[in-house]
């Protein structure tokens, strides 16, 4: 197993937990950048979930009706995959 299919295997099991701790109650904080402080977030009692995916051209396309086309390509896409439902585990 390659290591990008090894991250994403974790990464589903992170989702899942996501799920049962979010039935609970617990609200969920998605995030983008590396120096967002993860202990505020938790503190508050919220998840937080570090939002990365990439390697498509149809998610940043999809964000382009939202943001400039010279904004990073990473937060567009991001936003593109929130917009196909993606992220759909952290926004029920």
């Amino acid at each position: 197993m390659n290591a990008f299919e090894e991250i994403m295997d974790i990464n589903q099991l992170r989702i899942d937990q996501i799920r049962k701790e979010k039935d609970s109650g617990k609200k969920v904080l998605g995030w983008l950048c590396t120096y967002t402080p993860e202990e505020i977030i938790h503190a508050s009692g919220t998840i937080p979930y570090r939002i990365f995916k990439g390697g498509e051209s149809l998610p940043v396309t999809a964000a382009d009706q939202y943001l400039q086309r010279n904004i990073c390509p990473f937060p567009r896409a991001c936003l593109g995959y929130a917009l196909n439902g993606e992220y759909d585990f952290w926004m029920e």
